[in-house]
Formats: structure tokens, sequence, C-alpha cells
């Protein structure tokens, strides 16, 4: 029996009382992978690691070289499929040739340097049994490898958690994302710590033209779409996947100036923007070499303007106003060429840029929330080293140590 507790903000949390006999709905992890032999081996290792009964892997290679497919193939296991696209795709391309073929009740999508939390699938079916929700999202454990820094060891990261599950309104939190300081990640996004009922992906496609993907950010892009085609998903600050930075980690090169790392090749993200990619949205413009802007802010109202062309009779929950002044108090590394951005922004939809004051006003008030947020989290957060006897060297070891901590 699960008893609920009607809470705050739209959110109800939902308690144990009794245990319940579970049904075992069918997943599928999908792993998008390319040129990432070294990384791959230790996400193929955290899935097959899975306590659950019904599950699959599939490997969805991005026209790597054979190094990619002998890893694959190195397990000899029935429930890993290897399947890989001739030519290169973008990555929002290749993650519509990765779901094209989805036929198990439910999926989730990590990243090829990621990995899933032992109990990953078992908790993501608890709670779609005991609530009934389509769509699952959690909070996940930071894991730095070693490769990122070139040091002999990595570390992780296990923020605060609970295991009670809220059930999130998504127009409500939509707008918390779009307007505020909120995380994108809350959104039932589905990529790494994220689980959907396999039907969502038949309903987004008709939704918009049979296709999945319509923006250059396939993460961001699912948790806007889910959010405007669902009105309800779980929540759960309980850890059910590692969310791993390595030096083949897009994400991470994106929003970072150092690229020496790199050795002279080129990085992640250049690599990102010069593929054949799905358009930027029109109404925004590009940054200087052609590509995104590297705003968070303007990458999550890129993904919601190209979804919203699908929902032609949503009332519309933010403004250009609203997001240029979201742009310019979120600048991160990359304040110069935002202030450029916006100032064209502005130009291009007649908006007003704020003044000084304003400028000045939006900082401290950023300034107020990091340090707020770094002071609550500062002394909750529990770090943990690699050492010489266990230099949590890939996301498979990251994964079993955080393990021992989140389910002592």
């Amino acid at each position: 029996m699960w008893s609920r507790d009607e809470t705050s903000g739209g959110r109800v949390r939902l308690t144990e009382s009794t245990s319940k006999q579970l049904k075992y709905r069918s997943f599928t992890v999908v792993i998008p992978t390319r040129e990432r032999a070294a990384t791959l081996r230790s996400t193929i290792l955290s899935a097959l690691n899975q306590d659950y009964p019904s599950f699959k892997i599939l490997v969805c290679d991005n026209a790597s070289s054979a190094a990619t497919r002998e890893v694959a193939e190195s397990f000899n296991d029935s429930r890993i499929t290897y399947k890989r696209s001739d030519t290169r795709l973008s990555m929002s391309h290749n993650w519509e040739f990765a779901l094209k073929d989805i036929d198990s009740d439910w999926l989730t999508v990590i990243g090829d340097d990621d990995a899933l939390m032992p109990n990953g699938l078992q908790e993501a079916n608890r709670i779609a049994e005991v609530t009934g929700v389509k769509a699952i999202r959690s909070q996940c454990v930071y894991y730095q490898w070693p490769n990122y820094r070139k040091k002999e060891t990595g570390f992780i990261k296990i923020r605060p958690h609970t295991r009670d599950i809220n059930i999130i309104d998504t127009r409500d939190q939509l707008s918390k994302v779009l307007n505020g300081p909120t995380s994108y990640e809350t959104l039932p996004v589905l990529y790494t710590g994220g689980f959907i009922e396999s039907s969502l992906l038949d309903k987004i496609r008709n939704q918009s033209g049979g296709i999945i993907f319509h923006s250059q950010n396939p993460d961001v892009y699912t948790g806007i779409m889910i959010s405007l085609l669902i009105s309800e998903y779980c929540y759960t600050s309980l850890p059910l996947a590692i969310q791993g930075a390595s030096i083949h980690s897009n994400g991470s090169a994106r929003f970072s100036k150092n690229h020496r790392r790199y050795d002279g090749q080129m990085a992640p993200d250049k690599k990102f923007i010069s593929e054949d990619n799905i358009p930027f949205h029109a109404h925004l413009p590009l940054a200087d070499d052609g590509g995104q802007i590297q705003s968070i802010p303007v990458i999550i109202y890129e993904a919601y303007l190209q979804a919203m062309k699908y929902f032609p009779g949503e009332r519309t929950i933010t403004s250009d106003q609203a997001q240029l002044h979201k742009a310019l108090g979120m600048p991160g590394i990359f304040s110069a060429e935002i202030n450029a951005w916006a100032i064209e922004f502005s130009r291009q939809n007649q908006l007003l840029m704020p003044t000084h004051l304003q400028k000045a006003k939006m900082f401290i008030r950023r300034l107020k929330r990091f340090i707020g947020n770094r002071a609550s989290l500062l002394f909750r957060t529990i770090t943990i080293n690699g050492t010489s006897d266990d230099a949590l060297s890939n996301s498979y070891a990251a994964a079993i140590t955080a393990n021992k901590i989140v389910n002592p």
C-alpha cells in the first residue's frame, strides 16, 4: 500500500507503508556512442550489472571505427544489440536513428561515459508501478573521469537525497525552468537519469510530423516536448544514474574555454557545431562562429521555440524580453560573447537591453543564489576521491562505490 501526502507547489509525495508485488516492465537501455570505446565498456558494464530481470541494451554507433563494435560484441551477451550508422550523423539524428525500433515497455538513454546505478531500473520500475506516471526523472551522482583533467584518479560527488517520490506538474515546472533559476535537468529529460514509457515516442512523433527531434540539443528538447505532452511526471532525488564528465564529453567541452586538454585535436563541442545539424531556430541569432551561443538559457529557449511550433494552440509561458534578461543574468564564463549576442537579439526583436543598474542587480541576485546554493550543499554533499586502492578509474567503478553510500 502507498499513501499520498499532499505538499505545496503542485507536488505529491508518496511514502511506502508496506511492500507490494511489482510488475516487471521491460526496459531498453539506449547508449548512443561515437568513437568512445575507452569509456563505452564501463557504461555497458553498469547496464549489465542491473538488479533487474527484464531489460536489454541497445548500443547505437555513430559511424565509429571498429573499436566500438569490438567493445559491444566482446561481452557476448544476448541482451546487447549493436547497430551502426554507416554515415556520420549529428547528435539529434543519431538519437533519432537509435530510437527508431524500440519495442520495450520503457526506455532510458545514457551517455557513453555515464553509468546506471545498480538499482536504476529496479527503482524506475517501482516508481512507475506505484504512481502510474509515464516519465521519471532522477538526480544523478556526478563523476569526473581521471582523463578529464589528466589525473591518476577520478572522484564522485553525491548530493543530498531521500527515497521520496515527488509528482511534478509539468507546466508549472517548465515555467520555473524557463523563467527562473531552476535547472532544465529537473524536467522529464530523456537522458542519463531519465526514464519514459515507450508510448511517448509515438506520441511525440504523432505531434511533430513523424520525427522526434527538432532541435540540436536532444536532451533539452525531450524535457520540453514531454512537458508539453503530459500533465505530470515523477522526480526523485535518489540517484539512479552516474553523470560522467570525461575528455570526450560534449557538454563539458562546450562550457569550458580550456581546450588544451584535447592535445591539438578538435574538441567534442567543435565537432558538434561542425556537423550537418538541425538548423538553430531562426528567431534566435547565431554566435560569431556560426554555431549556437554558449548559453544554457538560450539553448533551453531555442528548444522551447522548436517544440512550440507543434502546439499552435498552446499559450506561451515566457517572452523574448524575459529570455534576454535571463541570458544576461546567467552568462557563465562567456559573458562577452553572450552580451554581444544579446545586443543582436534585442536589435532584431526591438527589445530593451537592461541598463547597467539592472545588470548589476541581476548579478547580485545571481551571486546570492550561487552563494546560497553552495552554502546549502557544501556541508551535505559527499565527495569521494579515488585512491591507490580504488582509483575510481571509470564510470562502472563510480557506480559501485556510489551505490555503497546511496543504498547501504
